[in-house]
């Protein structure tokens, strides 16, 4: 393979900087200072803060700056997100409910994920306790007693 390109050779050094404490968490930079920073145009140093947007390393404010996320806080939501569509896919892939109680158990695991996030978003995931969620009044007409 050939010599990295000025993106990707910026994307590895900006990544670097941010897990080293080079540029520390809930710092606000540049695209100019990181470009003089590296001595690179702005252009490389632009599409590697995209993709490290993307991956949840840092935030771009227009007109603000960049500012260096806490990934810890980041990847608890990206966790978040995945077991949420992981409960999706399995709801949907599952064979339709046949009894009450079957039902009440997949509503109990798809409601689960949203109430999560709600109290992540919230900044009250410190202590999780047991959250109930109770199965839908309305039955399928389906559903056998």
């Amino acid at each position: 393979m050939g010599k990295p390109t000025l993106r990707q050779q910026a994307y590895a050094r900006i990544l670097e900087m941010i897990e080293t404490g080079e540029c520390p968490m809930g710092s606000v930079t540049s695209e100019v200072q990181l470009g003089r920073r590296l001595d690179m145009s702005r252009t490389p140093v632009r599409a590697a803060l995209q993709q490290l947007e993307l991956e949840g390393y840092v935030r771009i404010a227009s007109k603000h700056g960049v500012l260096i996320l806490d990934s810890s806080s980041q990847r608890v939501g990206d966790l978040l997100e995945l077991i949420a569509a992981m409960a999706l896919f399995a709801v949907c892939a599952a064979p339709p409910c046949r009894t009450r109680r079957a039902a009440g158990v997949v509503a109990r695991h798809v409601g689960y994920v949203p109430r999560l996030e709600r109290r992540r978003r919230a900044g009250g995931l410190r202590r999780l306790g047991r959250v109930r969620i109770r199965a839908p009044e309305r039955a399928d007409p389906g559903l056998q007693q």
